[in-house]
């Protein structure tokens, strides 16, 4: 399975931007993330597209995050799929940039 979100941001802190208001997380890093987790090509990240890279990644790294990190992701990825239930470019490199705020509190 290709990368998911948790590779982005595992990759990003490697090449983090040192400024100080500068993301974790570049639209460039997330747009390579972004193509692969968009399986079908059609320029959004569905949920099951999401859960999919992600159970992988995880799968393959060994990582067992609690249901406490489970559940925050899933919040999250939900408040930034809005409406429409799917994750654009954009949304996509918010929640990579929430989750790495996350990971380095």
């Amino acid at each position: 399975m290709k990368f998911a979100l948790f590779a982005l941001v595992a990759s990003a802190a490697a090449i983090r931007i040192t400024a100080e208001e500068a993301p974790c997380v570049s639209m460039k890093q997330s747009d390579a993330v972004f193509k692969q987790v968009d399986t079908n090509g059609d320029g959004q990240i569905s949920k099951r597209e999401l859960t999919r890279a992600v159970k992988a990644y995880l799968k393959q790294n060994d990582i067992h995050p609690t249901k406490a990190q489970v559940k925050a992701f899933a919040g999250a990825a939900k408040k930034e799929a809005g409406a429409d239930h799917t994750l654009s470019p954009v949304e996509f490199n918010d929640l990579a940039n929430e989750v790495c705020a996350y990971i380095e509190s």
